[in-house]
């Protein structure tokens, strides 16, 4: 037993999220596994110092005897949280509000809610798997498969997918949820197609819209926007091996750079931040004494892509943001994308969202680079995308999806409290 607790302490921290270039889903299945043995290891050791703690007097408060309670693992997701628990406060509506960032804007921005500090790592881990309430929401992926287990006390878990493209998850990141919140219906049938295959439960699955945009609409109106000297370019990828910073960042940077003819804001991804700061360092290393390259790392973005005439992105889900927002010109390298790892591996037909940067976008490739500037003052010139309302079909309950879910996070409650789940 000794050696068991030696090794769970050498172990060091795991995340919620495995890195986007995960290879094929044998092997998503297989650090899968691995993840929950990490797990049961570090949770053995945590038993163990919480014991400790228990005979020095310290014993270590589960939150118990709650109804409804959302978690948020970090400030990125503030966006989505604020409109939402916003809504709950003005119907009266009594919530519980755990949180894992110390620097959380939710607790700044809302008074008088029950709010509590989980932290990370284990110690958020402890507190949701042993968690009492009827109804847990939440943004994170992967419940059961990865550290956040269901907790027997809790009735109903339901994930409140946190991005304009739906669940781009890693395999099984819905799986073993009750209910999903979809921003359109274009995932529906997937997750529905998965839990025939896999033999799983249905999930009750609702369409709810966009939370974040209802934050953003409001912002945006009370911004006033300056038209900067130069046309600027935003830079704004997904994280991981296949985003475009990491495949041809350097190259593209150098083009737009070199040319003298724009300013150039990089919107890193909150995970790249967080993770690749290597691959940034490079990237600033190399165009520190460039005059035209700015970087922006706000959590919502609004400035930039307000700023902006043009956004260059990958396959990231800001892209959508971006167009139903500003209804702007976008350039995308949706061919960076890869499958494997996810449940959208099992896919037969062409994804929704490529399919929707296939219309309403500038698609290239990597041979494509080196005439960017020149695509760029074409698009420049264009007004197709302001003319075209189609996209709008993508974004349901525009400015109003704060109050869609509230709408149905009461239906589902009640249905709990009648003894369904």
């Amino acid at each position: 037993m000794f050696i068991l607790f030696s090794l769970a302490m050498m172990i060091t921290p795991i995340h919620a999220y495995l890195d986007p270039g995960t290879g094929s889903m044998l092997v998503s299945t297989i650090i899968a596994l691995m993840a929950t043995l990490i797990y049961s290891l570090k949770s053995f050791a945590f038993n163990i110092k919480s014991s400790i703690a228990k005979i020095f007097g310290k014993k270590i408060k589960k939150i118990s005897n709650v109804g409804l309670v959302f978690y948020n693992e970090g400030d990125q997701y503030f966006t989505t949280f604020y409109p939402v628990l916003k809504e709950l406060q003005n119907r009266g509506i009594e919530f519980t509000y755990l949180y894992s960032d110390r620097n959380d804007t939710i607790i700044k921005e809302i008074d008088g809610i029950n709010a509590h500090y989980i932290d990370e790592g284990n110690k958020a881990f402890f507190h949701l798997n042993t968690l009492q309430a009827k109804m847990c929401i939440m943004t994170t992926p992967g419940l059961d498969v990865l550290q956040i287990k269901r907790s027997k006390g809790v009735a109903h878990y339901c994930h409140l997918a946190h991005s304009a493209s739906g669940c781009r998850y890693q395999v099984f990141g819905v799986d073993y949820f009750d209910s999903v919140l979809l921003p359109n219906r274009f995932d529906k049938k997937f997750i529905e197609k998965l839990e025939e295959k896999r033999g799983l439960p249905k999930k009750d699955i609702r369409i709810v819209g966009i939370p974040y945009l209802d934050y953003a609409y409001e912002q945006i109106e009370k911004m006033t926007i300056i038209k900067p000297e130069k046309e600027t370019i935003l830079l704004s990828p997904t994280w991981g091996e296949h985003g475009l910073l990491n495949k041809y960042g350097l190259d593209l940077l150098s083009v737009l750079l070199f040319s003298g003819k724009y300013d150039v804001i990089i919107r890193p991804h909150p995970q790249s931040v967080r993770y690749e700061t290597e691959m940034l360092d490079e990237i600033k290393h190399k165009f520190q004494n460039n005059q035209n390259l700015y970087w922006d790392y706000k959590n919502d973005g609004l400035e930039s892509m307000s700023k902006s005439s043009i956004m260059i992105s990958d396959f990231s889900g800001i892209i959508m943001d971006y167009i139903f927002l500003f209804a702007k010109q976008v350039i995308s390298f949706p061919g960076t994308i890869d499958l494997r790892g996810r449940d959208y591996v099992d896919k037969d037909d062409t994804l929704w969202y490529i399919d929707f940067y296939n219309k309403f976008t500038t698609v290239l490739k990597a041979e494509n680079i080196e005439n960017v500037n020149n695509v760029i003052d074409g698009l420049l010139k264009s007004k197709v995308l302001q003319n075209n309302k189609q996209y709008e079909g993508y974004n349901p309950y525009a400015r109003n999806s704060a109050k869609r879910i509230v709408d149905v996070i009461e239906d589902i409650y009640k249905n709990i409290e009648k003894g369904n789940r």
